[in-house]
């Protein structure tokens, strides 16, 4: 009986040694196969996230272009607006003469006749404070229910999403997400109004 039982054992270490061990050989395959399907998936994954990465990449270098391009549009709005009286000093200076002859009235008849050359514009109050935003002397904030129109777009229903210093983020009924600028709602380019929610 021992010596059955030896020499099995002798016969299945042989086995190992040979490579011919069958429950081995099984369970080899096994792992074999889970670590294959291991780096498969690794592999997916991977190219997952770099995918997910550069799809970012690309979202990211589309709004930071977006709000370069508005903030330069800003800025010249900006900058126009507080020259906006140059004319009425370049027309004093060439057109008054000497500044001995200057005098009030003159200076007055100047003004309303440059003025009426140079439009004036019309600016709300208009102000953002504790991400809440002033305007038309009513309280706005986020979450709430709004009618948005500007002079060249259609009135549509929206909500308020975030509120930062220098714009609003709105949500239309489908979900596509508007920036309005803080300085367009003050130049009366846009408008909003509140609406029932």
């Amino acid at each position: 009986m021992y010596q059955d039982k030896l020499a099995s054992l002798k016969k299945k270490l042989q086995q190992l040694h040979d490579g011919t061990h069958h429950e081995y050989n099984k369970r080899v395959r096994k792992l074999e196969h889970q670590h294959k399907e291991r780096i498969r998936l690794n592999v997916i994954y991977r190219d997952y996230m770099i995918e997910c990465v550069e799809r970012d990449y690309i979202l990211e270098k589309k709004a930071a272009v977006k709000e370069f391009e508005e903030k330069k549009i800003d800025l010249k709005e900006n900058l126009r607006d507080k020259y906006n009286n140059f004319p009425l000093l370049i027309f004093l200076l060439f057109s008054v003469g000497e500044p001995s002859h200057v005098n009030s009235n003159t200076i007055q008849n100047q003004s309303l006749q440059v003025t009426s050359i140079v439009p004036e514009v019309p600016l709300v109050e208009t102000r953002v404070e504790d991400g809440k935003l002033w305007y038309e002397r009513k309280w706005y904030h986020r979450g709430q229910s709004i009618y948005v129109e500007g002079r060249d777009t259609p009135k549509y229903p929206a909500n308020i999403s975030s509120i930062a210093p220098e714009a609003i983020w709105v949500k239309k009924l489908d979900s596509t997400k508007v920036k309005i600028s803080v300085m367009h709602l003050a130049r009366g380019k846009v408008s909003i109004k509140r609406r029932a929610s």
